[in-house]
């Protein structure tokens, strides 16, 4: 609060005690006859006022006087009570029973410069300047008047200069308003709400005056304005649109009628050209008659105090913010041929808590219904619920998703109450989804299926990812394929006696922790509950008869209770449902598991209770195939209880496809085995030790693919041949953890000479060593290049001949194959090396492939300058290399890892051999690095390069192609000076500056396109050169704009774009300009633009075609404006 509103309570107490005083001494002095009916008004006392307050007008009282209220002034012991006044009392301001009038009087400051006054009805305002307003924590007068009511009439003197925002809001009885000239500007809420008794407002100025500071206002609809020209009245009926009309009734009805579309209107800064504008605070209703068919922009925004809207069934369009603002609307229904509602069009509408919307509206502004507003750091809307006539796909496909917020329930195909959506899923079958997302099916038979389309989504028509609960009611026989797929939120679920089949994938990755199958259950099939990642317990039917492959990374589930005996469990197909290892079958008949029989000419088998398979005898076994009814092996149908494997030390093979999915975690092959056969260890997704001794000499296709909890694999000395695709997809993902999990380290031995085609590939990137204990050229001759080891493995070939310390925490070893390894720790800052100077590994042997391990952070000034190494792998880890590190080596391919931001001086200069290089995003500048690479062909810059430095390609007279980075902003001094082969250059608009020579003497130059960043070209940065075409992307004006040096020839033949000018020829766009965008913009145009003609019509140049650069082609071609 201010000071002067602060003591105004002060004020008032001195006043009143004054007034007191001079009550009670009047009351003792004078006869009751002076104060008797009819009495001429002279003869009433004054009542004396402190601090030099002003004489008090008589006032009407009723019969029983009462004392003023007097806030914290202390209580007289015989002093009467002040009565009640109305309002008509206080106007009249008749004096009361002893002759004293009882207006109040007070003062304060509402302006820097500015004081009111409140003296015997009137608010007078005085001073010179602004009133105050919310800037100032200022909020009206109502907010420091406790005489509020008393206010008649407002008095603005001349010298006040504005009107604040809500100044005169709820002074309920004033009934006049003089303003001087001076006021130049008035809140646009200064009469908002609770000023119906205002009929007059006297304005010192004219009426186009008025108009203008006016222009925001909302005044009650009987106010007059009396200006010194003429009198404004407000406009209560007229034209808003062509053939529509409106009328406004005294009770604030507005009417629309007629036929067609509304007027469009504007809405900026509380200034609208919508006629009923300055009235749109006191409009109560809005009535649109049948045949209006479209309500335009911003129609009835603001118009805070309708609370009920009426809507023809005429109406198809409602425009973009029609209702902006209404806050009074708590409903609206919007009537069945509507097919468009616009952007915003009920935004902040704050009160709106139902809307009902019908199945013809197809398009759906953005915000159309966020009627919210952000405070107290969350979101706030009263919009609970929206109807809707369509189906939640056409719901979506109308912009429904961006039309609402979220927390709002949508109810789709018509659901009222409870229920927000539903309809049919079978013949006779039926479903609701109810506000809490309780998912009920209903009806009698079979459910339809539904399959998962190509990107594995559910084709449901229930919203699967907000399911909470299902319920399946009496009288269904059959869950569809996939029905509940993917309900991962949903926590419960209830099946009725009547089901007998749950269909493929049905509950996949449902989210409850139990699933109860009712008795009468016969067909689970396949993939019925995998996935379900918090199932802890099933109960199982004993009259099933068949379950599929069920349980599929169902990694919590402890229990499956099952109603038969084990007898019954194994064949309905449970013994092979895929459950996860850790998972106890609890058969209620009871039974045995144990089983035996043969599986070679002299090898037996047996499965003990316990669930372990111990293979026994002598020589090789069967092996099994994989055909549609299923795996062959004599275990097959027993495999998901298959806990462990024994194989005996006589065993020499393991067959094909003999422990397909088992559940076993780890599994050690004898030395006696000396191969595995195709598939033979495929699909043990809980697998996670596996050990292989000596002996080994074969291991086949997909011997172990699918082993997801495999981490580290090492194949024993003497196998040689690994099959094709042996350990592909070793991984798995954990939700519980969030996390994957697979190989990651591999040991192959040297004896390898055949690996297939893929042995190692589609393990998630997870793989990321792989030590062979061979030579390279055994690696690549064995056919590990094609082996799919990711390249972001390390890669060792660990036969060393020589090792040494090359710098901080780093190390180097050279293998007899010409390896040369690089490997660190700590700080992993490699040695610098002087210019000539012999390195230790140069004497050890002949170098031919560097490996710069991971840990390594700085690579040396001269470390490999002159290698012979044609090949050079380098870490993540890297941050920064050396002066002339790789200078005139023999590498033939680079990758730089984006953790060098900076590639250093002459690093690579003069490698000749240099024929492909890969720049990773990170690096952003380039200095004099690859000078005299002129093998070179190709450079492409990532967008993370901003700057290429002095002589960063000089002389790569190779290079025939560059793309640049998208984010350059500078290319230095003869950067790519001498580079010959050149052919087409196009920069990027983010490029500033050219230095001098950058290209001179790039004589093969065809074309150069420049970008509209340039500010500056050096001298002679394209001496030498003799495109055929040079174009500037811009105008005219801004090349003109660019400082350019001298000996820039080429750069005298520049094509600027002229904007707009598409297929017309001439400097400015016509009609044929904008058909041709038109018909380019709509799909109709019969031939592609040329990368011209885009430039041309990117009137507003960024980068995109669309309807804006349509929009402006056609205001400057119908303006005759220039672009």
């Amino acid at each position: 609060m201010h000071k002067n509103i602060a003591t105004g309570g002060e004020f008032m107490k001195k006043r009143i005690i004054s007034l007191l005083m001079a009550l009670l001494m009047l009351t003792s002095l004078l006869p009751s006859a002076v104060w008797a009916e009819g009495e001429a008004p002279e003869q009433a006392a004054a009542a004396v006022m402190d601090d030099g307050g002003a004489e008090q007008e008589p006032a009407a009282t009723p019969e029983t006087p009462e004392t003023p209220e007097a806030p914290e002034a202390p209580v007289e012991p015989e002093q009467p009570t002040e009565p009640e006044q109305s309002a008509e009392a206080e106007a009249d301001a008749e004096p009361d029973s002893n002759g004293i009038a009882l207006y109040s009087t007070a003062s304060g400051q509402c302006g820097n410069n500015l004081t009111w006054t409140l003296d015997n009805g009137t608010l007078t305002i005085s001073g010179k300047g602004a009133m105050w307003d919310w800037d100032n924590e200022w909020y009206g007068f109502c907010g420091v008047l406790d005489q509020a009511d008393e206010v008649t009439s407002v008095v603005v003197e001349s010298g006040v200069t504005s009107i604040a925002y809500e100044a005169f809001n709820w002074l309920e009885n004033m009934t006049s308003v003089t303003i001087p000239k001076t006021v130049t500007a008035i809140g646009c809420s200064a009469f908002l709400v609770g000023c119906d008794a205002l009929t007059t407002i006297n304005y010192a100025g004219t009426t186009s005056q008025w108009k203008k500071i006016s222009s925001t206002l909302s005044l009650p609809l009987a106010t007059k304005v009396v200006c010194s020209n003429g009198t404004v009245t407000p406009a209560l009926s007229g034209k808003c649109g062509k053939n529509v009309s409106y009328s406004i009734s005294d009770d604030g009805v507005l009417t629309i009628s007629g036929t067609g579309a509304m007027n469009n209107f504007t809405y900026e800064r509380d200034i609208s050209d919508c006629p009923w504008h300055g009235v749109r605070y006191a409009l109560k209703k809005i009535v649109v008659k049948e045949g209006v068919t479209s309500i335009g922009s911003y129609a009835f925004s603001f118009d805070l105090s309708v609370t009920d809207v009426t809507l023809p069934s005429s109406l198809k369009t409602i425009g973009n913010d029609a209702f902006l603002g209404c806050h009074g609307l708590t409903s609206v229904v919007i009537p069945e041929g509507v097919t468009s509602i616009g952007a915003y069009a009920f935004w902040r509408c704050t009160s709106l808590q139902t809307v009902t919307v019908p199945a013809s509206t197809t398009e759906l502004g953005n915000h159309a219904f966020d009627t919210g507003e952000y405070y107290d750091g969350s979101y706030h809307t009263q919009l609970t619920d929206i109807y809707y006539g369509g189906s939640r796909q056409q719901w979506y496909n109308a912009g429904g998703g961006d039309a609402a917020p979220m927390v709002v329930t949508i109810h789709y195909n018509g659901a009222t109450g409870d229920t927000i959506d539903g309809g049919q899923c079978g013949a006779n079958a039926f479903w609701k989804l109810d506000r809490d997302y309780t998912l009920t099916i209903y009806g009698t038979g079979a459910m339809n299926d539904y399959p998962i389309n190509d990107n594995r989504d559910s084709t449901s028509p229930w919203p699967v990812w907000d399911v909470k609960r299902i319920d399946v009611q009496e009288g269904i026989t059959t869950i569809g394929a996939y029905a509940f797929y993917y309900t991962d939120k949903a926590t419960a679920l209830s099946l009725p006696s009547s089901l007998i089949s749950i269909g493929r994938a049905a509950l996949c990755d449902f989210g409850g922790t139990e699933i109860i199958v009712p008795d009468n259950v016969t067909c689970i099939d396949n993939f019925a509950f995998n996935g379900c990642d918090n199932l802890k317990t099933v109960s199982l039917p004993a009259g099933l008869q068949n379950i599929g492959i069920c349980f599929i990374e169902c990694d919590a589930l402890k229990t499956i209770n099952f109603g038969g005996t084990m007898e019954q469990w194994l064949v309905c197909g449970g013994g092979q449902s895929t459950f996860p290892t850790t998972t106890s079958v609890v058969c209620q008949g009871g039974g045995t598991l144990y089983r035996s029989g043969t599986c070679g000419n002299h090898l037996t088998w047996t499965l003990d209770s316990s669930g372990k398979l111990t293979i026994s005898g002598t020589g090789e076994m069967y092996d099994y195939y994989h055909d549609d009814n299923g795996f062959t092996s004599p275990w097959a149908k027993l495999r998901s209880m298959i806990r462990s494997i024994e194989i005996g030390s006589g065993v020499t093979s393991i067959g094909a496809w003999a422990f397909e999915d088992t559940n076993i975690t780890s599994l050690t092959i004898p030395g006696s085995v000396t191969a595995i056969g195709d598939y033979g260890v495929n699909g043990n997704r809980y697998l996670a030790e596996l050990t292989l001794q000596p002996g080994l000499k074969s291991i086949g296709k997909e011997a172990f693919s699918y082993s997801k909890r495999l981490t580290t694999l090492t194949i024993p000395n003497g196998v040689t041949t690994i099959g094709e695709e042996a350990f592909v997809h070793c991984w798995a993902w954990l939700p519980k953890a969030d996390t994957y999990i697979g190989l990651s380290t591999v040991s192959i031995p040297g004896s390898v000479t055949s690996i297939g085609k893929n042995a190692f590939d589609d393990n998630q990137e997870l793989l990321t060593t792989v030590n062979f204990d061979g030579t390279q050229e055994q690696w690549n001759a064995a056919g590990g290049k094609n082996a799919g080891v990711p390249s972001s493995a390390t890669f060792h070939c660990v036969k060393v001949a020589a090792s040494g310390s090359c710098g901080t925490g780093v190390k180097w070893s050279l293998a007899s194959n010409g390896v040369l390894t690089i490997t660190g720790t700590g700080k992993g800052i490699m040695k610098d090396y002087a210019v000539g100077s012999r390195k230790p590994w140069e004497s050890k042997g002949d170098v031919k492939q560097i490996i710069i391990c991971e840990g390594v952070t700085h690579i040396g000034d001269h470390a490999f300058a002159n290698s012979p190494a044609t090949r050079v792998s380098l870490p993540e880890s890297l941050t920064s290399i050396g002066t002339r590190a790789f200078a005139g080596a023999a590498i033939t391919a680079m990758t730089i890892p984006g953790s060098v931001t900076t590639i250093g001086v002459e690093v690579f200069w003069g490698c000749s051999e240099l024929t492909s290089l890969t720049i990773c995003d990170g690096v952003t500048s380039i200095e004099s690095a690859f000078g005299k690479c002129t093998g070179l062909t190709e450079l492409v810059l990532p967008d993370s390069v901003t700057s290429i430095g002095t002589q960063a390609f000089d002389g790569c007279t190779g290079l025939e192609e560059i793309t640049f980075s998208r984010n350059l902003t500078s290319i230095g001094y003869m950067a790519f000076s001498g580079c010959t082969g050149l052919t087409d250059l196009v920069f990027p608009d983010s490029l500033k500056e050219i230095d001098q020579e950058a290209f001179r003497y790039c004589s093969g130059l065809n074309s150069i396109s420049l970008g509209t960043g340039l500010t500056t070209i050096g001298r002679m940065a394209f001496d030498g050169c003799d495109p055929t075409a040079v174009d500037y992307r811009g105008t005219q004006k801004e090349w003109n704009s660019i400082a350019i040096g001298n000996k820039n020839d080429c750069l005298s033949r520049v094509t600027c774009i002229k904007l707009g000018v598409i297929v017309t020829d001439g400097d400015t766009p016509d009609v044929t300009d904008v058909a041709s965008l038109y018909d380019h913009l709509t799909g109709q145009a019969e031939s592609e633009y040329t990368p011209q003609q885009e430039l041309s019509a990117d009137v507003n140049r960024d980068g995109t075609l669309d309807v804006y650069d349509l929009q402006l082609l056609y205001e400057a071609v119908a303006q005759g404006t220039e672009l």
